[in-house]
């Protein structure tokens, strides 16, 4: 468990830099450049819908409520870093720190441990897994679908795209080790991107839909 509490003090630094930077950055507006078209904020709103989404659908199939399953990553991240300032693995400051950021949601969701948070919710860790995972795939066709609609890639395409997710070799995020088919480590909810818990991916641009090659694959 040592490790673990040593990736949770270096989360507690990043804790403390978020909390003192959060000003600093509606300061200076927060924006990136180039932004005056405000599609930075379109591309946040839409990400925040698919993630509101994803939550629905993950507490759906586990038969709890959104407010539910974020209360059980919200506590057993409390009780980790309870846990580590008892055990003197971070200080009384960082453990503050790393609480007040908790209250945010992503943080709970990336240091929270999925056997605590199954345990919370009254089911197994397996159980949990498995509706991240399927929550995952299932708006990564739906994205994928939305993207022949849209003219963007083919049908044939399309089908490849989800017979690749079916078949567990397509990138995307959502769920961590521990939470993916196979995953072969037993903590953290986290995959790539911006919070843990975040939508799924497969690629670059706008439409999050891996580009169609100029010629497919035989």
């Amino acid at each position: 468990m040592q490790w673990i509490n040593r990736k949770l003090l270096a989360v507690a630094v990043v804790a403390v830099a978020v909390v003192a930077g959060t000003g600093a950055a509606i300061a200076t507006g927060g924006g990136s450049a180039g932004s005056s078209d405000n599609s930075d904020l379109k591309r946040t709103a839409q990400h925040l819908a698919a993630k509101e989404d994803f939550q629905a659908d993950v507490s759906k199939r586990l038969g709890v409520t959104v407010a539910e399953l974020e209360a059980a990553f919200t506590g057993s991240a409390n009780d980790r870093i309870d846990a580590a300032e008892k055990a003197g693995d971070v200080a009384a400051a960082e453990a503050d720190a790393l609480r007040a950021a908790v209250t945010d949601g992503n943080l709970a969701r990336r240091i929270a441990l999925p056997a605590d948070v199954a345990a919370k919710l009254g089911t197994t860790q397996e159980k949990l897994g498995q509706a991240f995972a399927e929550a995952h795939n299932a708006q990564a066709k739906a994205r994928i679908d939305q993207a022949v609609a849209d003219g963007k890639i083919t049908t044939e395409y399309g089908e490849q795209l989800k017979a690749m997710i079916d078949a567990g070799e397509m990138p995307g995020r959502g769920f961590g080790p521990g939470f993916g088919p196979g995953g072969g480590h037993h903590r953290g909810f986290g995959g790539h991107g911006p919070g843990g818990f975040g939508v799924p991916g497969m690629g670059s641009g706008a439409s999050g839909v891996m580009a169609e090659p100029a010629v497919s694959p035989v």
